[in-house]
């Protein structure tokens, strides 16, 4: 540590060190809500969704395959969840392969609902 010969000098540096230290938190929380708004689940959905909309590499149909997987695996996990009985995990399989089905036969009834959702939501025409 440095030694100071005056009470105006270690004024000054703790004026320094303090200002340092409102700087630097200030920094600190805005790196703080950066992050919670990056790993916000909502967040990661919505860009998800925004992505997928404008997606144009590959086919019409790999999009509404991997979608109905998608919604499927979401159906199942919801219906099923950490369940050990087997007649849960049984009719979780079927309702996934009917929802997968249903999305993947409706897709583009589905996207259109989604894009006037979403354009409702925020406002775009």
């Amino acid at each position: 540590m440095k030694k100071y010969n005056s009470l105006r000098e270690l004024n000054a540096h703790l004026e320094v060190l303090e200002l340092t230290q409102k700087s630097e938190m200030i920094v600190l929380k805005s790196e703080i809500l950066e992050s919670i708004e990056t790993f916000n689940p909502l967040t990661k959905i919505k860009d998800f969704a925004k992505d997928f909309l404008h997606f144009e590499a590959g086919s019409e149909d790999l999009k509404k395959s991997m979608l109905s997987m998608i919604v499927g695996s979401i159906t199942n996990q919801l219906v099923v969840g950490k369940s050990g009985n087997p007649i849960k995990q049984i009719a979780g399989s079927f309702l996934q392969h009917g929802v997968t089905n249903l999305v993947f036969n409706n897709a583009d009834f589905l996207k259109a609902q989604y894009v006037k959702l979403y354009e409702k939501i925020n406002g775009t025409n």
